[in-house]
C-alpha cells in the first residue's frame, strides 16, 4: 500500500464508518474503547502534604505514572 500526500484537508477522503450492529452494540464498542484510551486511576486516599510545592510534585509524579503506562 503506497503513501497518499493531499495538499489540502479538503482532498481527504472521509474516515471510514463503522457498520453494522445495534444500536446498543455500537454504543458498547464505543463506550469499551474510551475507557481502554481514557482510564483514569486516581489514588483512592486522602493525602496531606506539607506544602503546595509537595502536592504539586506528587500530581506531577501521578500524571508521569499515567503516561507511562505503569
Amino acid at each position: 500500500m503506497g503513501i497518499e500526500r493531499f495538499r489540502d484537508i479538503g482532498e481527504m477522503p472521509p474516515p471510514p464508518r463503522a457498520v453494522g450492529g445495534t444500536v446498543e452494540a455500537r454504543l458498547r464498542a464505543l463506550w469499551s474503547r474510551a475507557a481502554r484510551f481514557a482510564r483514569l486511576s486516581p489514588p483512592r486516599a486522602v493525602f496531606r502534604f506539607q506544602s503546595l510545592e509537595a502536592a504539586n510534585e506528587a500530581r506531577l509524579a501521578h500524571t508521569r505514572s499515567r503516561i507511562q503506562g505503569r
